[in-house]
C-alpha cells in the first residue's frame, strides 16, 4: 500500500489526477483489508482519495466537462 500511495502522489504532482485517484483507492482497498477503521495510515490513504477527487473535479470544472459521476443525463 505504501508503494502504490507514492507512485499515486507523484501522479496527482504530475497532474495525473484521475489515475491517482485510482490508485491511490487500490491502496486504500488495501488499507481497509489490513488495519482497522481510524488508524492513522488509514485515515491517509482516505484523504488522499479525496484529495484526488477534488482535484480530478476541479480539473474537469477547469476544461469545462462534468466532473466525474455528475455527467449530464443524454438527450437521445
Amino acid at each position: 500500500a505504501a508503494l502504490l500511495n507514492n507512485v499515486a502522489t507523484i501522479q496527482l504532482t504530475a497532474g495525473l489526477n484521475a489515475e491517482a485517484k485510482e490508485t491511490y483507492t487500490r491502496a486504500l482497498t488495501i488499507c481497509e483489508k489490513t488495519l482497522p477503521a481510524g488508524h492513522p495510515k488509514r485515515v491517509l490513504m482516505e484523504k488522499n482519495v479525496q484529495t484526488a477527487a477534488e482535484r480530478e473535479a476541479q480539473q474537469a470544472i477547469a476544461n469545462d466537462e462534468s466532473p466525474p459521476d455528475e455527467e449530464e443525463p443524454s438527450t437521445n
